[in-house]
């Protein structure tokens, strides 16, 4: 299949198992539950992405348009979670809201009898009238039809009813549908807390030999399935953990049947393979788990069948052991028995395959000593014995748990626990220690952690590091705070802080909000970190933070951009002036105003369209004086970078230079882009340069006065407002004839 359907579906998967356990754990107000909701809709819009895919479900995995989607835990999970809600497939149709989501999850999250009740998932998903997500079910009547005749025969009485006494029908063969299949991964996955039709089929499959065996069968057959050097081990756990909990079942729900229960899982313990069934005795010898079970399968078995297993454990370890004999004790506890189950398995035991016969018998003779030990009872105290047998009952129990607790167990030591572990002993150090010497070791350490931390990705734990070292919080010690401020220079200077700004570009806007507050931590001296990162890095986002970065230290960012802003390249060039714009200040406009005269005219107008941004009086007085005393072509380049700035004080700036014009001499032009200017920006400050304008007149130039009074006049039609409306009306009333002409010509084509 496509790597990216296949991506598609596994992340959905994992996304579904997330927003479940947090529907489990959590409120629906929840952030978490929001956040696991969220994540799931992002997944959800990917598969929609990738049209015509069907998601199959079995037990153990699922299937895209047919093909296997492959094994792991996630899938897996996400596989019998589905299938445990009756579910055989799905379909996203189109991305689902929200609210439909989270009503697809509360249906995923309801009890499953009840759901079966409903109809099943598709028609309860159907009756919501949503067609998003098409949903497909098992037939789990059919699949549930042997649950329905022992819930008839009176198998699902509550306990303590009075038709609970009534016996269960016993099943010909064992049913290996939906409720079978969850029962297994339950029982592989150590879980004690079991849904009730599980619970129920528990007890179904208690009343009967053939089922003992069948479930035995499967969880053998689900443990490590690579053949890997713990298989027997797990294998035999998987086995006793399935007998507790078929005697512990039974002893909750019908107790009056538990005679009959030892009695079918002895029947079935002695169809296992001999090995097996040997290193299960063995484990719930050491651990107490099932003690009740294995001595109720030394009472069914007869003294051959427990030599048969004695001898045959004897032959694979070539030598006694105290399992062997725990084993023995927990089979066979009357030391009579001991003997004569010890004689015949001499006499049966396979030929010693290597070893000397005098081995075998010292071997035999060890067993029976362990056996025959002396009680140690009067040499210690019985709180102490007690305590001492407690104790190594734990220590094979979690021998036993070892596969259900392995994972937490490697979390726990991870390279992301073991970090953290790492910082909160250096942060205690670092407040403990009265020592100057000690507290500026300790915050040399904290430095290269942060340091360590900040190469590795980890900002959250970098964190604590910088909130500890802030010097805000340590004002009141004159210890630390200097050795704090002397590690903040050693990071501003590392190479881990230049990293993470050339990976600017790629972070969170959280993470990126964050290396601004580190930075202004750090103090100054990150610019000669962070200033060569910005210069090397391509137009683009990651150079724009990184320039929202430097414009924090005001003056000292502008000085140390300078050097960029004579650089050659003009897209370098002009992103430092952009940065020292968005510093601002008095230094911002001495840098930038001597662009504006320069021949290069990309420099010049970048430097008036962001002095026209900079909210300065020093930049409005070099624009002004600029337009008034420039050049023809830098007051015309000027006057067309402040309309395309859009800055609101550009209508003021050319109004004034415009009214210091002479408009029907030698500034014609200038005077006709200004006005032109004005029209295009429409503000209402120019009214009064704009009305005096339309009524001026040099009857020496008729032709220029004609061109200044439209173009005047035509720009204050083009105003909107009272002030622009009294203006235009007292300009056609009472100004010369031209000029009312004009103007009532411009307010008719107003109207």
């Amino acid at each position: 299949m496509p790597p990216d359907v296949a991506g598609a579906v596994s992340g959905f998967a994992r996304a579904l198992v997330g927003a479940a356990r947090a529907r489990q754990l959590y409120s629906v107000e929840h952030p978490a539950a929001a956040q696991a909701l969220g994540r799931l809709r992002a997944a959800v819009e990917v598969l929609a992405a990738s049209h015509d895919v069907q998601i199959g479900v079995s037990p153990d995995t699922l299937f895209v348009n047919g093909e296997p989607l492959g094994s792991n835990r996630l899938i897996a999970e996400a596989a019998g979670y589905l299938h445990e809600h009756d579910i055989l497939g799905l379909r996203v149709i189109s991305v689902p809201s929200f609210p439909q989501l989270s009503e697809f999850l509360q249906l995923l999250s309801s009890d499953v009898e009840e759901l079966r009740r409903r109809g099943g998932p598709a028609a309860c998903w159907g009756a919501s009238g949503y067609v998003c997500i098409e949903v497909d079910q098992l037939d789990y009547g059919a699949l549930l039809s042997a649950s329905s005749e022992s819930a008839a025969g009176g198998g699902r009485t509550a306990p303590g009813s009075s038709s609970q006494s009534r016996a269960v029908k016993k099943p010909a063969a064992p049913v290996r549908d939906a409720v079978w299949q969850a029962l297994v991964r339950s029982l592989s996955a150590g879980a004690t807390a079991l849904q009730e039709s599980i619970r129920y089929r528990l007890r179904e499959i208690a009343q009967s030999v053939d089922g003992i065996e069948a479930l035995t069968n499967d969880l053998v057959g689900a443990q490590r399935p690579d053949g890997g050097p713990n298989q027997r081990a797990a294998q035999a756990a998987a086995v006793l953990f399935a007998y507790d909990r078929l005697v512990r079942q039974i002893e909750s729900m019908a107790p009056e049947f538990l005679p009959d229960t030892l009695r079918n899982i002895a029947t079935a313990a002695s169809r296992l393979d001999p090995d097996l069934l040997m290193q299960t005795v063995c484990d719930s010898a050491e651990s107490g788990v099932g003690a009740d079970v294995t001595r109720a399968i030394g009472g069914w078995f007869d003294d051959g069948a427990i030599a048969q297993l004695l001898a045959r454990s004897m032959g694979a370890e070539g030598r006694a052991t105290a399992r062997m004999a725990a084993a023995l004790s927990t089979l066979a506890p009357d030391p009579d028995r001991q003997r004569r189950v010890l004689r015949l398995a001499r006499t049966i035991a396979p030929a010693p395959g290597g070893l000397e016969a005098s081995d075998v018998g010292t071997a035999w003779q060890s067993l029976q000593q362990m056996l025959d030990a002396g009680n140690d009872s009067l040499f210690t105290s019985a709180e102490y014995a007690h305590a001492l047998h407690e104790a190594e009952l734990r220590s094979h129990r979690l021998r036993l748990q070892a596969p259900e607790h392995l994972a937490a167990w490697l979390a726990s030591v991870s390279s992301d626990s073991m970090r953290s572990l790492s910082v909160t002993l250096l942060l205690d150090l670092f407040t403990v220690e009265d020592s100057p010497t000690a507290i500026s070791d300790a915050v040399l350490d904290l430095a290269a952690a942060a340091e360590e931390l900040l190469s590795a990705g980890d900002i959250a734990e970098a964190d604590r590091i910088f909130k500890a070292l802030d010097p805000a919080g340590l004002a009141g010690d004159p210890v630390r705070a200097p050795a704090a401020r002397r590690a903040l220079g050693l990071l501003a200077r590392s190479a881990a802080v230049a990293e993470l700004a050339r990976a600017a570009r790629d972070l969170a806007a959280s993470e990126v909000e964050w290396l601004r507050r580190c930075c202004t931590l750090l103090g100054p001296g990150v610019l000669d970190t962070v200033v060569p990162v910005f210069a090397a890095l391509p137009a683009g986002p990651g150079r724009d933070r990184v320039g929202s970065v430097i414009s924090r230290f005001g003056p000292r960012a502008i000085e140390a951009l300078k050097p960029l802003v004579a650089s050659p390249e003009w897209p370098l060039c002009r992103a430092a002036m952009q940065v020292i714009a968005r510093t601002g200040g008095p230094a911002a406009v001495e840098v930038l105003q001597p662009f504006t005269r320069g021949t290069d005219a990309l420099r010049a107008r970048e430097a008036v369209a962001l002095l026209a941004e900079l909210d300065e009086e020093s930049a409005d007085r070099a624009l002004a004086n600029l337009l008034m005393t420039g050049t023809a072509a830098e007051r015309a380049m000027t006057v067309d970078a402040l309309v395309a700035c859009q800055d609101s004080r550009s209508s003021e700036l050319i109004a004034t230079a415009v009214g210091a014009l002479n408009p029907f001499g030698r500034d014609i032009n200038l005077a006709l882009q200004m006005l032109g200017a004005l029209q295009r920006l429409g503000d209402n400050r120019a009214v009064e340069v704009l009305a005096g304008l339309a009524e001026a007149a040099d009857w020496r130039h008729p032709r220029r006065t004609l061109r200044v009074k439209r173009a005047a006049i035509e720009a204050l039609a083009t105003l909107r407002g009272a002030e622009a409306e009294r203006a235009l009306e007292t300009t056609a009333a009472r100004g010369d004839w031209l000029t009312r002409r004009l103007a009532r010509k411009a307010r008719r084509q107003g109207d």
